[in-house]
């Protein structure tokens, strides 16, 4: 799965600085009000009436190419579309030189400011100069990755690797940042790691199996309350994107009834990709761990 990192710095006034392994975002903002530079380009305005839960999001910048229903199908057997390939990534090797050098900068400028920090607060000092290595580290994974772009070696690679040779159509929209605030305006954020049950069941004529290999981290999943479902009456569906059903949340637990009572009060609960494994007790099978994101007033 490779290196991850998540930083938010912040700077007072309001003033927050973002950094990922996608690259450096930017906010700012007063209580009922913030603006959002993320890192894939985009600008996210949110304006809340604090205290009531009544939020609104607009966002612009670069859109998604969604696919066109008419490619969309319910059952692999029917579909006559080429495969569509993910993106290798959002950002030219001209970009990520320019991350390098920002990165760099940053660290040089860190471990000049700590180092003259250290006669007076070692500590802070030495924090620093971590910090200051860090960033120094992530701009050699940039220059690493900048280079393989130029030299045409650069792919980005499924969580899991055994990709059997299909016809289905599925993309990936890249890595899915979870907003500041839901479409209530809670502030508050926690992430559970839910292991995704049914995989190994057809849904509507769709083998999960044969898209979950297809999945990388952080591609975005929509949850879906379940209300006809007749074994669980609190059932949680797993769907990509492209509205493709690939399982369920684990039946009986508590975050799960959590979960399906938010949606049917017509909160939205945010989940992406965090990994995918290999089941042991069946062979070439594979399993998914999800990231889901619940939000609170406090």
């Amino acid at each position: 799965m490779g290196l991850r990192f998540r930083k938010s710095i912040n700077l007072g006034g309001g003033f927050r600085i973002n950094m990922s392994k996608s690259g450096i975002g930017y906010s700012w903002g007063v209580k009922g009000f913030r603006k959002t530079k993320t890192a894939n380009g985009r600008t996210r305005t949110t304006v809340s009436v604090p205290g009531t839960g009544i939020s609104y999001v607009t966002e612009s910048g670069k859109k998604k190419n969604k696919l066109p229903d008419s490619k969309k199908t319910n059952n692999i057997n029917d579909q006559t579309s080429g495969f569509v390939p993910k993106k290798t990534s959002e950002y030219s090797a001209k970009a990520l030189r320019r991350f390098v050098v920002i990165f760099r900068v940053f660290s040089v400028l860190i471990i000049f400011l700590s180092l003259i920090l250290c006669t007076a607060i070692p500590v802070v000092g030495v924090l620093g100069i971590l910090f200051g290595v860090l960033f120094w580290v992530i701009s050699n994974n940039y220059k690493k990755i900048a280079i393989e772009k130029e030299n045409g070696t650069f792919s980005e690679k499924s969580i899991i690797r055994n990709v059997p040779d299909n016809k289905l159509l599925y993309k990936s929209y890249g890595f899915f940042e979870f907003p500041e605030t839901d479409n209530e305006g809670h502030e508050v954020l926690k992430i559970f790691d839910i292991n995704v049950t049914g995989v190994m069941n057809i849904h509507d004529g769709i083998d999960p199996q044969i898209i979950i290999p297809m999945m990388c981290e952080g591609d975005r999943v929509i949850l879906e309350a379940d209300q006809n479902n007749e074994y669980d009456s609190c059932a949680v569906k797993v769907k990509t994107l492209d509205d493709v059903h690939i399982g369920w949340l684990p039946k009986g637990e508590n975050l799960q009834i959590d979960i399906y009572n938010r949606l049917i009060d017509g909160q939205t609960v945010y989940a992406r990709v965090k990994k995918g494994y290999l089941l042991n007790n069946y062979p070439g099978k594979v399993g998914l761990v999800i990231d889901v994101a619940r939000y609170s007033k406090r």
